[in-house]
Formats: C-alpha cells, structure tokens, sequence
C-alpha cells in the first residue's frame, strides 16, 4: 500500500471514529503526502537521526506551515505509522501561530523527550501539548491563555516556563503533568496581573510544585479565590 493510500485510510478511521469528516486533518495529511519526497519536500515533515533498527528521532516541518491541525502528529502514531512513537525532538517551525488539539498525544510511549515551540505561536488548543514525555518547556510569550488538559499528562516534566503574560489557565490545563518527577516548577514571572484559574483542578494529581510569580503580585496571588485551593505549593517572588 502507498504511503498515500496508507495514510487516507487513517484518515477514514479517524472520520468513523469521531463520527464527523475531519477536513482540517485531511488538509493538514494532504499537505504532508503532497510534499513527502525526500529533498524534494516543498511542505510536509522530514525525518532524520535513524537509529540500528531504522527507526528516526527527529522530525522537522518544512515549508510554509501556519498551523498544526488537531491530532496531526497523534494520527500519524497509530497503526502503520507507529515509527512516530520513536520520534525523541519535533521543531514546530516560526511562522506557525496556532496548534490543534492534541496534535502531540500518544507521543509518551518511547519518548518525546524535547518540543520546540516557535515565537509565532498564539494558540494552542485543548490537550494541545499533552502527553509528551519533555522534562521541560518554554511556551512563547504570544501564548497567554491555558485551554484544558493543554498541558496536561506531561509526566517527566520537571519545568514549564511561560513567557508571556497569561490571563486564564482552564482545568485540567496541567494535570498529572510532573507526575513521574519529585517537583514541578511553573514560571509565572512574566504575568502582570494574577491569571483567572478555572478551579483548583488545574493542577490535579500534580507533584510539590514552585510557582514562580512576580514579587509584585507574590501577596495578591496567594490569597486570591481559586489559587487558594491550589495545595502542595512554594512561592517564589521573583
């Protein structure tokens, strides 16, 4: 079977699943099969760093890409493309300003260990990071909203540093993330005013954790309704 044909019948697999035609992912494969070629790509993904067993390790996206559709790299992890679950380093390319939902999900079974994040980015939908096995990362500063689960499931992860001023972090955005480490530091400092937390579940089923927030607000924050009933938590003014 053709690496096109291969990839349309997930395609129809996920439609049959989630009982709707998902266009934005068949635009986003399309893009890939269209452009898979080798040194030839014009858009699509390029993998490198083989291992003995002909397994790679990275990923690239090349050409024009602004956004990544829901579950695009998720998809590709299933089935005949297990060969994703070896992937250890993604590079989302600048340019890039949104990420679907659970584009990164099933990417924990072998280890993505390292997601870089471009400065473009604004957006990234529910679950959208989730499930990846980073120990740390940076989420740029045009990102200021957390969405459920976004951040979720990420169980080595020992640091998140967001560099812009988030405004609201859903539930669930972080939940069980750090799970597998003995902390989980989360940098705050580059808030203005304290974000508005959905509920305390946010941080569900999190280690000891360090919140890194501007001194400040460092008062303000810690009395504030809803990060009240965030437990288990070190304050660091900064």
């Amino acid at each position: 079977m053709s690496l096109v044909s291969k990839i349309q019948s997930l395609i129809t697999a996920c439609n049959a699943t989630t009982g709707q035609s998902r266009t934005d992912l068949t635009s986003g494969v399309q893009d890939l099969v269209d452009g898979y070629g080798g040194s030839s790509v014009t858009k699509g993904l390029v993998f490198s760093e083989y291992d003995s067993d002909g397994y790679p390790h990275k990923a690239e996206f090349v050409g024009s890409w602004t956004s990544i559709p829901d579950y695009f790299l998720a998809m590709m992890s299933t089935n005949d493309y297990k060969f994703m679950n070896y992937i250890t380093h993604i590079d989302v390319p600048e340019g890039v300003t949104s990420i679907g939902g659970g584009v990164f999900r099933n990417q924990n079974s072998y280890g993505l260990t390292s997601i870089s994040l471009p400065s473009t980015l604004t957006s990234i939908g529910n679950t959208g990071v989730s499930m990846a096995y980073c120990t740390s990362l940076e989420v740029p500063s045009g990102v200021t909203q957390l969405g459920v689960d976004s951040f979720a499931l990420l169980y080595r992860c020992e640091q998140i540093t967001f560099l812009g001023d988030i405004t609201s972090v859903a539930r669930y955005a972080i939940e069980r993330t750090g799970q597998n480490a003995s902390s989980l530091t989360i940098d705050f400092s580059h808030c203005t005013s304290v974000p508005t937390l959905e509920n305390a579940n946010a941080f569900a089923n999190t280690p000891a954790k360090v919140f890194k927030v501007p001194q400040s607000l460092l008062s303000t924050w810690q009395t504030e309704t809803n990060w009240v009933g965030v437990t288990n938590v070190t304050w660091v003014g900064v």
